[in-house]
């Protein structure tokens, strides 16, 4: 069984798979409104370290995150992404990780070649997210769906540390 602090998930029945692991429920993807900062937030996990097999851990999350906009996932925008883009089937998280189902690997091949600005908007697209706007509050689906606050704090505390 792999034990985490880092995140909390809704059972359902699919987590019988046996490795230990409940998944949050997936829903219809036209049933998702997915929010301006969830492109960020995957293009963050698809840009994993070369080498780096099996996804990324949250620390990695928020420092490719950061590479990728210049600034630091807040809490909400983190965990509201992550919870939408799992629900949708886009993100999986196994063993601490988290990385790109194959259906986003097959469409961010076709946008490779961009930079990572144009690769977010490609993504945007693809999730049909609204555009960035001025005054946009980023929103959680409810209380915490996969990452825990304290998760959250400790992961960009190991960033922050690593970059001091």
């Amino acid at each position: 069984m792999v034990a985490s602090v880092a995140l909390r998930q809704k059972p359902s029945p699919s987590a019988a798979s046996g490795d230990g692991l409940a998944r949050l429920n997936m829903v219809n993807i036209s049933d998702i409104h997915f929010s301006p900062e969830d492109p960020w937030v995957l293009l963050s996990i698809i840009h994993k370290p070369p080498g780096r097999a099996g996804g990324a851990p949250l620390p990695e999350i928020i420092a490719i995150g950061d590479w990728i906009n210049h600034a630091i996932f807040n809490y909400e925008e983190l965990d509201g992404g992550l919870s939408r883009l799992i629900k949708a089937g886009y993100v999986i998280y196994e063993r601490d990780r988290f990385r790109a189902s194959s259906e986003i690997t097959a469409v961010f091949s076709k946008i490779s070649d961009k930079y990572p600005t144009d690769q977010m908007e490609e993504l945007r697209k693809f999730l049909k997210a609204p555009p960035v706007e001025s005054g946009h509050v980023s929103r959680v689906d409810g209380p915490a769906q996969v990452v825990t606050r304290e998760a959250f704090d400790a992961a960009v505390k190991s960033y922050l540390d690593r970059h001091k």
